[in-house]
Protein backbone atom coordinates (compact mmCIF):
# COMPACT_ATOMS: atom_id res chain seq x y z
CA UNK A 1 0.00 0.00 0.00
CA UNK A 2 1.45 3.56 -0.78
CA UNK A 3 0.24 6.97 -0.14
CA UNK A 4 0.57 9.39 -3.03
CA UNK A 5 2.37 12.43 -3.37
CA UNK A 6 1.08 15.12 -1.20
CA UNK A 7 -1.35 17.67 -3.66
CA UNK A 8 -0.26 15.77 -6.52
CA UNK A 9 -3.37 17.97 -8.39
CA UNK A 10 -0.94 20.98 -7.84
CA UNK A 11 2.33 20.12 -8.34
CA UNK A 12 0.70 18.27 -12.09
CA UNK A 13 -1.30 21.70 -12.27
CA UNK A 14 2.13 23.57 -12.50
CA UNK A 15 3.85 21.05 -15.11
CA UNK A 16 0.86 21.69 -17.04
CA UNK A 17 1.45 24.86 -17.00
CA UNK A 18 5.25 24.43 -17.86
CA UNK A 19 3.64 21.66 -20.83
CA UNK A 20 1.84 24.53 -22.71
CA UNK A 21 4.24 26.93 -22.93
CA UNK A 22 7.22 24.04 -24.06
CA UNK A 23 4.75 21.73 -25.79
CA UNK A 24 5.53 18.67 -23.77
CA UNK A 25 5.43 17.44 -20.32
CA UNK A 26 5.38 14.76 -18.23
CA UNK A 27 4.02 14.23 -14.55
CA UNK A 28 6.07 11.34 -13.05
CA UNK A 29 7.31 10.20 -9.69
CA UNK A 30 5.53 8.08 -6.86
CA UNK A 31 1.92 9.15 -7.89
CA UNK A 32 -0.38 7.72 -10.16
CA UNK A 33 -0.93 10.31 -12.85
CA UNK A 34 0.21 9.82 -16.62
CA UNK A 35 1.52 12.14 -19.07
CA UNK A 36 0.24 16.19 -19.12
CA UNK A 37 -1.68 15.99 -22.32
CA UNK A 38 -0.20 18.73 -24.91
CA UNK A 39 -2.64 21.80 -25.19
CA UNK A 40 -2.84 22.85 -28.42
CA UNK A 41 -4.95 25.42 -30.12
CA UNK A 42 -8.14 25.07 -28.78
CA UNK A 43 -10.17 27.47 -31.90
CA UNK A 44 -8.48 25.12 -34.66
CA UNK A 45 -8.81 21.58 -33.13
CA UNK A 46 -12.20 22.32 -31.52
CA UNK A 47 -14.18 25.19 -33.65
CA UNK A 48 -17.77 24.09 -32.87
CA UNK A 49 -16.62 24.21 -29.08
CA UNK A 50 -18.37 27.63 -27.22
CA UNK A 51 -15.43 27.53 -24.63
CA UNK A 52 -15.06 30.87 -23.02
CA UNK A 53 -13.82 31.07 -19.52
CA UNK A 54 -10.47 32.00 -18.30
CA UNK A 55 -9.74 27.96 -18.62
CA UNK A 56 -10.95 28.08 -22.01
CA UNK A 57 -7.86 26.92 -23.65
CA UNK A 58 -6.97 24.03 -21.00
CA UNK A 59 -10.52 22.84 -20.73
CA UNK A 60 -10.37 22.63 -24.84
CA UNK A 61 -7.27 20.71 -24.69
CA UNK A 62 -8.36 18.16 -22.47
CA UNK A 63 -12.03 18.16 -23.98
CA UNK A 64 -10.44 17.44 -27.29
CA UNK A 65 -8.58 14.48 -26.05
CA UNK A 66 -11.28 13.26 -23.85
CA UNK A 67 -13.96 10.51 -24.30
CA UNK A 68 -17.55 10.99 -24.71
CA UNK A 69 -17.81 10.79 -21.10
CA UNK A 70 -14.95 13.36 -20.22
CA UNK A 71 -16.30 15.88 -23.38
CA UNK A 72 -19.99 16.13 -21.38
CA UNK A 73 -18.63 16.44 -18.34
CA UNK A 74 -16.48 19.49 -19.06
CA UNK A 75 -18.93 20.66 -21.96
CA UNK A 76 -19.89 23.65 -19.25
CA UNK A 77 -16.14 24.48 -18.43
CA UNK A 78 -17.31 23.55 -14.56
CA UNK A 79 -16.75 20.03 -12.73
CA UNK A 80 -19.72 19.39 -10.43
CA UNK A 81 -19.54 17.45 -6.98
CA UNK A 82 -21.54 14.54 -9.03
CA UNK A 83 -19.07 14.81 -11.92
CA UNK A 84 -16.23 14.59 -9.53
CA UNK A 85 -17.88 11.48 -7.57
CA UNK A 86 -18.41 9.91 -10.89
CA UNK A 87 -14.57 10.21 -12.37
CA UNK A 88 -13.41 8.71 -8.84
CA UNK A 89 -16.06 6.22 -9.32
CA UNK A 90 -14.90 4.94 -12.75
CA UNK A 91 -11.18 4.97 -11.64
CA UNK A 92 -12.27 2.87 -9.26
CA UNK A 93 -14.19 -0.27 -10.83
CA UNK A 94 -11.07 0.75 -13.29
CA UNK A 95 -8.34 -0.75 -11.15
CA UNK A 96 -10.72 -2.98 -9.63
CA UNK A 97 -10.56 -5.09 -12.70
CA UNK A 98 -7.03 -5.05 -12.81
CA UNK A 99 -6.79 -6.02 -8.86
CA UNK A 100 -5.83 -2.98 -7.69
CA UNK A 101 -8.01 -1.07 -5.46
CA UNK A 102 -8.02 2.94 -5.21
CA UNK A 103 -8.67 4.96 -2.21
CA UNK A 104 -9.62 7.36 0.25
CA UNK A 105 -9.59 10.43 -2.61
CA UNK A 106 -8.97 14.09 -1.42
CA UNK A 107 -11.40 16.74 -2.46
CA UNK A 108 -9.11 17.93 -5.01
CA UNK A 109 -7.33 15.45 -5.75
CA UNK A 110 -4.53 11.80 -4.79
CA UNK A 111 -5.74 9.05 -3.18
CA UNK A 112 -3.86 6.06 -1.91
CA UNK A 113 -3.38 2.66 -3.63
CA UNK A 114 -3.71 -1.03 -2.51
CA UNK A 115 -1.69 -3.07 -5.21
CA UNK A 116 -2.91 -5.92 -4.23
CA UNK A 117 -1.28 -8.88 -5.80
CA UNK A 118 1.17 -6.26 -8.06
CA UNK A 119 2.87 -5.56 -4.40
CA UNK A 120 5.77 -6.78 -5.76
CA UNK A 121 5.82 -6.16 -9.33
CA UNK A 122 8.27 -3.56 -10.56
CA UNK A 123 6.70 -0.22 -10.27
CA UNK A 124 7.90 0.19 -13.85
CA UNK A 125 5.12 -2.81 -14.64
CA UNK A 126 2.30 -1.85 -12.08
CA UNK A 127 2.50 2.27 -12.24
CA UNK A 128 1.22 2.27 -16.55
CA UNK A 129 -1.61 0.03 -15.80
CA UNK A 130 -3.09 2.34 -12.89
CA UNK A 131 -2.06 5.40 -15.18
CA UNK A 132 -4.01 3.95 -17.86
CA UNK A 133 -7.26 3.83 -15.57
CA UNK A 134 -6.59 7.11 -14.83
CA UNK A 135 -6.83 8.35 -17.68
CA UNK A 136 -9.70 6.04 -19.54
CA UNK A 137 -11.54 6.55 -16.89
CA UNK A 138 -11.56 10.45 -17.02
CA UNK A 139 -9.79 10.89 -13.20
CA UNK A 140 -7.33 12.54 -14.66
CA UNK A 141 -8.88 15.07 -16.95
CA UNK A 142 -11.47 16.07 -14.47
CA UNK A 143 -8.76 16.17 -11.72
CA UNK A 144 -6.56 19.27 -13.82
CA UNK A 145 -9.68 20.93 -14.75
CA UNK A 146 -11.49 21.01 -11.57
CA UNK A 147 -8.09 22.57 -10.01
CA UNK A 148 -7.41 24.82 -12.69
CA UNK A 149 -10.57 26.30 -11.56
CA UNK A 150 -10.86 26.60 -8.10
CA UNK A 151 -7.03 27.08 -8.02
CA UNK A 152 -6.69 29.82 -10.20
CA UNK A 153 -10.17 30.95 -10.69
CA UNK A 154 -9.11 33.73 -12.65
CA UNK A 155 -7.12 31.73 -15.37
CA UNK A 156 -3.69 33.11 -13.63
CA UNK A 157 -0.31 31.96 -14.57
CA UNK A 158 0.38 29.13 -12.37
CA UNK A 159 3.87 29.97 -12.06
CA UNK A 160 3.69 33.85 -11.67
CA UNK A 161 0.91 33.31 -8.75
CA UNK A 162 3.04 30.43 -7.41
CA UNK A 163 5.91 33.45 -7.42
CA UNK A 164 4.17 36.05 -5.62
CA UNK A 165 2.47 33.75 -3.23
CA UNK A 166 6.16 32.41 -2.02
CA UNK A 167 6.93 36.09 -1.49
CA UNK A 168 3.75 37.29 0.70
CA UNK A 169 4.55 33.80 2.64
CA UNK A 170 8.27 35.15 3.20
CA UNK A 171 9.97 32.34 1.54
CA UNK A 172 10.77 34.18 -1.13
CA UNK A 173 12.56 37.33 -1.39
CA UNK A 174 10.96 40.54 -2.93
CA UNK A 175 11.40 40.83 -6.43
CA UNK A 176 11.12 37.14 -7.06
CA UNK A 177 9.81 36.37 -10.08
CA UNK A 178 7.70 34.27 -12.00
CA UNK A 179 11.02 33.56 -13.81
CA UNK A 180 12.91 32.75 -10.97
CA UNK A 181 10.42 30.31 -9.80
CA UNK A 182 10.85 28.33 -13.27
CA UNK A 183 14.76 28.14 -12.68
CA UNK A 184 14.14 27.34 -9.16
CA UNK A 185 12.00 24.21 -10.33
CA UNK A 186 14.41 23.39 -13.15
CA UNK A 187 17.38 23.52 -10.48
CA UNK A 188 15.61 21.02 -8.73
CA UNK A 189 14.42 18.94 -11.22
CA UNK A 190 10.99 19.50 -10.37
CA UNK A 191 11.02 19.25 -6.53
CA UNK A 192 10.32 22.89 -6.14
CA UNK A 193 11.73 25.65 -4.07
CA UNK A 194 11.52 24.47 -0.48
CA UNK A 195 9.54 21.28 -1.46
CA UNK A 196 12.36 18.83 -0.25
CA UNK A 197 11.74 19.71 3.22
CA UNK A 198 8.39 20.28 3.20
CA UNK A 199 7.64 23.44 4.12
CA UNK A 200 4.18 24.16 4.79
CA UNK A 201 4.17 28.14 3.43
CA UNK A 202 5.63 26.30 -0.18
CA UNK A 203 2.30 23.46 0.26
CA UNK A 204 -0.14 26.59 1.62
CA UNK A 205 0.87 28.36 -1.93
CA UNK A 206 0.67 25.26 -3.72
CA UNK A 207 -2.45 24.27 -2.42
CA UNK A 208 -3.94 28.01 -2.77
CA UNK A 209 -1.43 30.38 -5.31
CA UNK A 210 -3.98 33.40 -5.28
CA UNK A 211 -5.33 33.68 -1.82
CA UNK A 212 -2.32 32.09 0.58
CA UNK A 213 -0.85 34.38 2.73
CA UNK A 214 -3.18 37.28 1.95
CA UNK A 215 -4.13 39.88 4.82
Amino acid sequence: MSRLFRSPHSFCLLLLALAIAALSSACSGDASNPPVPVVGDTAAKNPNSSFTGPHAELIGGLWEDGDEWVRAALEDEVVSESEWQEAQDRLVACAASQGIKVFGFGPMGGHYVDWGDWEDAPYETKDPILQECTVTSGYFALEIALNATVRLPGGESEAAAMAECLVRSGVAPEGFSESDYLAELDLTQGVGLAMANQDSRVLQCLDHPTTAFRQ
